[in-house]
């Protein structure tokens, strides 16, 4: 329920801009234009997001894994993220919750390495419509304390409100009512996830496959056919990627000139950086920028 008289009611910010949120605050409730959102455009963000989609249908990759939302479907993204909108349906339409790294910390510094796991590996979940109304009912009241900015307890109210949303999403997953059981993962299987994991953290500083191997205790070779295997891709590729969707949202920001972005990449120089990007996109930085406005 929105309160247009309240004035100490923060504005909600566009879900473009939700890269972080801006300092000191923890939570936001946001009405975005879903139309006006970039295709292929990556983003990484410092904040979480809570999506519950209310029409239509979305795809979007979170950490290169292609996700498909549809009505009914509650998104769980955890802070520092690298997301994408692939495609979106014209009559799209959800409810948007975001949370700060910080208030994530606080509200799940209790739980357990599991939790973590389940949350990171099953990000979506599909309602029934009983735990559909209810979602609905939870962004309803997220929303009327965001608003009222004079609430004496507001703070603590969202989080207790976001942990318990964390553990209804964790219970799902343990009966096994989210997309896939969790089951106890295979050596291969978790080998494959704790790289995925280093790449998304290490991308810009480490190119090489034998670093990634050294660190998970593994031969390169043996790397390989791990990722080929669950993922269909080398290890070269997975690293490839990643990296480029983070020199894509430096050059997208358009503050860094093209050499801050080799040196925070760990290229030689800005040459060097160029013909790597053209080959990985097919088009010159010079071209990507003028393209993205």
């Amino acid at each position: 329920m929105k309160n247009g008289n309240n004035p100490t009611r923060p504005s909600p910010p566009h879900v473009g801009e939700f890269v972080s949120l801006p300092e000191g605050r923890e939570f936001a409730v946001a009405d975005p234009d879903w139309q006006r959102l970039l295709l292929d455009y990556p983003v990484r963000f410092g904040c979480g997001v809570v999506l519950c989609c209310l029409r239509g249908t979305a795809d979007i990759s979170a950490n290169l894994r292609t996700l498909h939302i549809e009505r009914a479907t509650q998104l769980v993204v955890m802070p520092n993220s690298v997301s994408m909108l692939l495609a979106i349906s014209p009559d799209f339409d959800a409810l948007c919750f975001v949370f700060s790294g910080q208030l994530f910390g606080k509200v799940t510094r209790r739980f357990d390495l599991p939790f973590f796991r389940a949350l990171d590996e099953h990000p979506l979940s599909r309602l029934d419509a009983a735990a559909f109304e209810s979602l609905r009912h939870w962004f309803d009241s997220m929303r009327r304390i965001y608003e009222d900015g004079g609430h004496r307890y507001r703070s603590a109210i969202a989080g207790n409100s976001l942990q318990n949303l964390f553990m209804e999403h964790y219970d799902r997953i343990r009966r096994g009512t989210v997309e896939r059981r969790v089951a106890s993962p295979d050596r291969p299987t978790e080998l494959c996830r704790q790289f995925f994991r280093l790449v998304g953290e290490h991308c810009r500083t480490e190119h090489r496959v034998e670093w990634y191997a050294d660190r998970l205790c593994v031969t390169s070779r043996y790397l390989s056919t791990v990722t080929r295997e669950a993922a269909r891709l080398s290890p070269k590729e997975v690293i490839d990627r990643m990296l480029t969707l983070e020199i894509r949202i430096m050059l997208e920001t358009g503050e860094r000139t093209v050499q801050q972005i080799a040196d925070a990449t760990g290229f030689r120089d800005q040459s060097y950086l160029s013909r790597y990007f053209r080959r990985h996109t097919g088009q010159s930085i010079r071209e990507y920028r003028r393209m993205m406005g």
